[in-house]
C-alpha cells in the first residue's frame, strides 16, 4: 500500500488512522487521514452498550449473537485462557424451558461428541449454565449453504464435489450409529477457507438409545427436505437411507435452484413428499449432466431400497461422476415411470387403458389399408435421416446462421443448442462417413465458440463450451484413431488448446495447467520435426506457458516464456499470414508491459503498452467492423491508461478509458444482450471508477462501479462458473466498500466489503487457489479490518476507556489483519511477490502496528486516569 506521511506532534501525542483504497491494479491504497485522537480525549466510544447483557459461561467471555432460533441460540465468544474464538449452544432462558429442549441439547451433544470428521462440527467443552446444557464449538463463520444458494448457486462441478465431501461425512456418522435427520442447507455451514461442516445434531437418532424424544406418528425435521418415512411420521423406520434422501433434496436444489417438493403449506408439502415425484431437474436447468441427474433422482426414491444403501455408495458415485468416469446408479426407464404414474392416478390410468382398447377397433380398418405406404414412407424417412448428404446440409444450412445471427444473444444461444442436439443425433448415424464426421467435428467446436470460447464474441456461456469443446475433441480423437493425418492432428491438437483454456475460465488454473502439460511434449516433438507445420502450435503453446507463470508470480519463467514466444514468430510470409503475424507482434508488446509492470517498471511497462497500442490501432484501420478486433483495441487502451495511472497520469488514463468504454458501446449495441460486449463495459466502468477514485471524484467512482457491477451480476447470471466474471464482481464490490469508505459510510463499507468475501469462498480452493485470488482475499481482509478500525475509532467519545478497549471491533480488526497477513504469507510461499503486492503486504503491516498503537494509547490513558 502506498502511504501518505503521518502526522508527527510531540506535544499532542496524536495518532492518525486512515482508510484504504486502491490504485489501478487493485492492491495499492492510499491512507487519508481522518481521526484524531489526543491526550485530551481521555474517552472513546466503541459500539452502543447492550441494554440485556450476554451470559458468561464459566471460561469464557461472551462476545455476540451469532443466531437463534426455535429453542436454541448460538454465541460468539473467546475461551479466556487459549484466547480462541468459538461458538457457543445453550437453550433459551426462561420459566418455558422445556424437559424436551434440554432433551434434545443432551442428545445433541452426546452425538457429536461421537463424531470426529473434518467436515462435520467439532465440540470442544460442555457444561451448565444455571442449570440449563450448553456446549462450546469449533467457531465456523463463512456463512451457510442456504445463503449462498441464495445468492451464488455453484456450478455442476462444484455441486458434484461439496455433496461427495457431504455424503462423506454423514456416512461417519452413520459408521457410529448417528441419523442426523434434519439435514437441509442452513446445517450446512462454511469455514471462512469454504470447507463444508455438517452442524445441527439436534433431533439426530441414535442407535443405542432414543432418549424418548419422538414417538411413532410425529414428524421431525424441517418440512421440504423430509424423507416419505419421516413425512408420515414412522420414527421406527428412519434410517441412514433417511439422510441420503435429505442429500439427494439439497443436491436437487442446488442444481435446479429450487426444492423438489414445494407447496402453499407444511401439509401440502408433505403431501407432495409422499405421493409425487418431483419433476427431473434438468427439466428446470438445462446443460445438467445426464449422471449428475440419474445421481439425485436415485437419492429422492420414494423406497428407501430404491435409494443409494449407503451415504458412501452416493459418494461413490459422485466422484464417479467428477473423473468422468462410468456412474453405478442407472436413470429410471420409461416404463418404471409410466407404471409408477398409473399408480398415483388411477382413474386416469382406467380412463386411458379403456381409450387404448377403442380408438385401435375403430381405427384398425384405416390403418390395415394404409399399412403398405405408411411402412414404405417410414422408410424413406430413415433413408433420408441416415443421409449424408442432409447431415451435411444441415450443418452448411445452420452454422452460417450461428455465426450471422445479431440483435438477440437468446435467439443465438436456442440455435446453438439445436444445432447441438442435431449434432448429437448424426453422430451415431455417421460414424462410417468420415466427411460427415469431420463436418460434426467443426460444427460442435463453432457451436463450442459462440456458446463461450476463450476468444472473441461469445455468449458467456463457459461451461456449456466446455461440454462442447469435449465433445469435438472425442470426434477429432476418434478420427484420428482411424486416420492419423497431420491434418487431423493439427484439428484435434487446436481444440485440445481451446479446451485448456475454457477449462482455466470454468475451473480455474490446475485443469488448464494438467491438459497443457499433456500437449507441451507433443508439440515440441512435432515441431522440431517440421517446424513449418507445427510452428503455429509451438506459439500458441508458449503464450500459454507465459500465461501460467505469470499467474503463479514465476516472473523468470514468464520472461523465458516471452523469448521463446519471439523467438518461434517466423511465420511463412505471404499476404494470408500477415494478420497472425500481426497479432502476434501486438501480444507479445501487451506481455512485455504486463511483465514489467508486475516487476514495478512501470515506465518501460507503460512504453511496451503504446507500441502494444499502436499495433493494434494499425489493425483496426484495416478492419474496422471486425469486433473482435475493435475489442482487442479497447483492451489495449485500458493496459495503456493502467501504466499512466501508475505514473499519476490520471487525466490521460481517463481519456483512454473513455475511448475504450465508448468503443466496447458501439460493440454492445449491436445486441444489448451479447454477454461478452457485457462483461467488457462492466471493465472499462470498472477503470473508469478507478480513475474517479484517485482524482477523489468519490461520488461519481460509486455510480461507476455501480454500473460495473450491474453488468458483471448480468453475465454472471448467464454462466455462474465463469470464475473470470466471479473474480471481477468480487473485486467491483470491494472497490464499491473503498467508495463509501472515502465519503464516511461507514456501514455501507462493511456491507460492502463482506459481500465480497462472501462471493469469494467461490475462488477459494485451498492449496490450488489462484496467487491472484489469494491477493484478493488478502485485500478484502485488510479492507475489513480498515472498516472495523473506523468503526472502533469513530464510535461514541462518552464512553469509557475500558469499555472502548473491551469493544469487539477491536479485536475483529486485528483479526482481519493477520488475516491478511496470512494471506501475504500464502502467496510469498509460493513465488515473488509483484511490485504492488511488497507494498500491500508492508502496508497491512502498518495497520496492524496502528491497531496496537491505538489501543497501547487508550491503555496508558486508562492508568493515567486511575493514577
Amino acid at each position: 500500500f502506498r502511504m501518505k506521511p503521518e502526522p508527527t506532534n510531540p506535544k499532542d501525542e496524536t495518532t492518525v488512522v486512515g482508510s484504504a483504497h486502491r490504485i489501478p491494479d487493485q492492491d495499492t491504497p492510499v491512507v487519508q487521514p481522518e481521526l484524531v485522537v489526543t491526550r485530551e480525549k481521555t474517552t472513546a466510544a466503541i459500539g452502543t452498550a447492550r441494554k440485556n447483557p450476554l451470559p458468561q459461561f464459566p471460561g469464557y467471555s461472551t462476545e455476540a449473537i451469532l443466531g437463534e432460533g426455535g429453542m436454541g441460540i448460538v454465541y460468539r465468544a473467546r475461551h479466556l485462557r487459549l484466547d480462541r474464538s468459538v461458538a457457543i449452544k445453550t437453550i433459551h432462558s426462561g420459566p418455558s424451558v422445556s424437559q424436551d429442549a434440554v432433551g434434545r441439547m443432551l442428545n445433541e451433544i452426546d452425538a457429536i461428541a461421537r463424531l470426529s470428521h473434518q467436515h462435520i462440527v467439532q465440540i470442544f467443552d460442555s457444561g451448565q449454565l444455571e442449570g440449563l446444557p450448553f456446549y462450546v464449538m469449533e467457531l465456523i463463520d463463512g456463512g451457510n449453504l442456504s445463503t449462498r444458494l441464495a445468492s451464488n448457486p455453484p456450478g455442476f462441478r462444484e455441486t458434484g464435489r461439496l455433496c461427495e465431501l457431504l455424503a462423506r461425512a454423514i456416512d461417519h456418522a452413520h459408521r457410529n450409529g448417528i441419523v442426523h435427520r434434519d439435514l437441509k442447507p442452513s446445517n450446512i455451514l462454511f469455514t471462512t477457507g469454504g470447507e463444508p461442516k455438517i452442524a445441527d445434531f439436534g433431533i439426530a437418532k441414535r442407535s443405542d438409545i432414543e432418549r424418548g424424544l419422538t414417538a411413532t406418528g410425529m414428524v421431525i425435521g424441517t418440512p421440504g427436505y423430509l424423507s416419505p418415512e419421516q413425512a408420515e411420521g414412522k420414527t421406527n423406520q428412519i434410517t441412514p437411507a433417511s439422510d441420503i434422501f435429505s442429500l439427494g433434496v439439497i443436491l436437487y436444489e442446488m442444481l435446479a435452484g429450487r426444492q423438489p417438493f414445494e407447496g402453499n403449506s407444511e401439509v401440502e408439502v408433505l403431501s407432495r413428499i409422499i405421493h409425487e415425484d418431483p419433476p427431473s431437474p434438468a427439466w428446470i436447468r438445462s446443460g445438467l449432466p445426464r449422471d449428475l441427474e440419474t445421481i439425485c433422482l436415485k437419492c429422492i426414491q420414494k423406497k428407501p431400497a430404491r435409494r443409494y444403501q449407503t451415504a458412501a455408495e452416493l459418494a461413490d458415485d459422485l466422484k464417479r461422476f467428477a473423473e468422468n468416469q462410468v456412474i453405478r446408479a442407472r436413470p429410471t426407464s420409461r416404463i418404471e415411470r409410466a407404471v409408477k404414474w398409473c399408480r398415483r392416478q388411477p382413474a386416469w390410468a382406467t380412463l386411458i387403458a379403456a381409450v387404448a382398447v377403442v380408438i385401435p377397433t375403430v381405427i384398425a380398418g384405416l390403418l390395415w389399408t394404409n399399412q403398405r405406404q405408411a411402412r414404405d414412407l417410414a422408410q424413406k424417412n430413415r433413408l433420408v435421416a441416415n443421409s449424408s448428404e442432409l447431415s451435411r446440409y444441415m450443418i452448411h444450412e445452420h452454422m452460417p446462421q450461428l455465426y450471422r445471427l445479431k440483435g438477440g444473444s437468446q435467439l443465438q444461444y436456442e440455435l446453438a443448442l439445436r444445432l447441438r442436439t442435431f449434432l448429437d443425433s448424426t453422430y451415431a448415424e455417421s460414424e462410417s462417413d468420415v466427411g460427415v464426421l469431420q463436418e460434426l467435428a467443426n460444427s460442435h467446436e463453432g457451436v463450442a465458440d459462440v456458446l463461450g470460447g476463450p476468444f472473441g464474441k461469445h455468449l458467456g456461456r463457459i461451461s456449456e463450451a466446455v461440454e462442447s469443446y469435449r465433445r469435438t475433441v472425442r470426434v477429432w480423437q476418434s478420427l484420428y484413431d482411424r486416420n492419423p493425418t497431420d491434418d487431423v492432428l493439427a484439428s484435434l491438437l487446436r481444440c485440445k488448446f481451446k479446451l485448456a483454456e475454457s477449462l482455466w475460465y470454468a475451473q480455474g488454473l490446475a485443469a488448464a495447467k494438467d491438459l497443457l502439460l499433456e500437449l507441451e511434449p507433443r508439440i515440441v516433438e512435432l515441431n522440431a520435426d517440421n517446424p513449418s507445420r507445427w510452428q503455429r502450435f509451438l506459439v500458441r503453446l508458449r503464450n500459454n506457458q507465459y500465461e501460467v507463470a505469470i499467474a503463479e508470480n514465476d516472473f523468470p519463467v514468464a520472461g523465458l516464456a516471452l523469448d521463446e514466444f519471439e523467438r518461434c514468430l517466423g511465420l511463412p510470409s505471404g499476404p494470408d499470414n500477415e494478420p497472425e503475424a500481426f497479432y502476434n507482434e501486438y501480444w507479445l508488446a501487451n506481455k512485455r508491459s504486463e511483465l514489467a509492470s508486475r516487476q514495478g517498471n512501470h515506465e518501460q511497462a507503460r512504453n511496451h503498452a503504446r507500441e502494444a497500442l499502436a499495433l493494434k490501432r494499425q489493425m483496426v484501420a484495416v478492419d474496422f467492423e471486425n469486433d473482435d478486433s475493435r475489442s482487442q483495441l479497447a483492451g489495449a487502451l485500458i493496459v495503456l491508461a493502467d501504466e499512466e495511472s501508475w505514473l499519476g497520469e490520471y487525466d490521460t488514463a481517463m481519456e483512454l478509458c473513455l475511448e475504450a468504454d465508448s468503443i466496447y458501446g458501439l460493440i454492445a449495441a449491436n445486441d444489448l444482450s451479447d454477454a461478452d460486449a457485457i462483461e467488457d463495459l462492466g471493465m472499462s466502468q470498472e477503470r473508469i471508477s478507478r480513475i474517479q477514485f484517485q482524482l477523489q471524484r468519490f461520488d461519481e467512482s460509486i455510480v461507476s462501479i455501480q454500473k460495473a457491477i450491474e453488468y458483471l451480476e448480468k453475465v454472471n447470471a448467464i454462466d455462474p462458473s465463469n470464475l473470470f466474471v466471479h473474480r471481477k464482481l468480487v473485486l467491483g464490490h470491494t472497490q464499491l466498500g473503498d467508495c463509501y469508505m472515502q465519503t464516511g459510510q461507514l456501514e455501507k463499507a462493511l456491507q460492502e466489503q463482506t459481500n465480497s468475501l462472501e462471493l469469494f469462498q467461490a475462488l477459494e480452493k485451498g492449496d490450488e487457489t489462484e496467487l491472484s485470488d489469494v491477493q484478493i482475499l488478502a485485500e478484502i481482509q485488510n479492507a475489513l479490518g480498515t472498516v472495523s478500525l473506523q468503526l472502533w475509532i469513530s464510535a461514541d467519545p462518552e464512553r469509557p476507556i475500558d469499555q472502548a478497549l473491551a469493544d469487539p471491533l477491536r479485536k475483529t480488526a486485528e483479526e482481519h489483519f493477520l488475516k491478511s497477513i496470512a494471506a501475504w504469507e500464502r502467496i510469498s510461499a509460493r513465488g515473488s511477490f509483484t511490485d504492488g503486492q511488497k507494498r500491500n503486504h508492508a502496508n497491512t503491516v502498518k495497520m496492524l502496528e496502528l491497531t496496537r498503537q491505538h489501543a497501547a494509547q487508550l491503555e496508558e490513558m486508562a492508568r493515567q486516569e486511575i493514577y
